[in-house]
């Protein structure tokens, strides 16, 4: 359960004479972390890329150069036989 926003959560005697010597908020604070924590994640993002980039490269080469050539004159497989009719003529 959350608490509602106007009312202060019960801190205990520790946290409340520490309450008093806290920080003042800076309005900057908020924006800052969220660009660090940006930065962090596309430094992550660019290492993740520079490792399965050129695996996924290399894979996809492979992948071409061992598949079967189409040969000359051979039709797709997925193509339609011709109609019957026109080799009548």
């Amino acid at each position: 359960m959350s608490q509602p926003d106007d009312e202060d959560p019960d801190l205990g005697p520790p946290l409340e004479m520490l309450q008093e010597y806290g920080l003042s908020e800076d309005p900057a604070f908020e924006g800052r972390v969220h660009r660090r924590i940006e930065r962090r994640q596309l430094s992550s993002d660019l290492a993740d890329l520079a490792w399965t980039g050129p695996i996924l490269l290399i894979s996809e080469l492979l992948k071409a150069l061992l598949s079967e050539p189409p040969r000359p004159g051979a039709q797709p497989q997925d193509a339609p036989d011709p109609d019957p009719q026109d080799r009548q003529e």
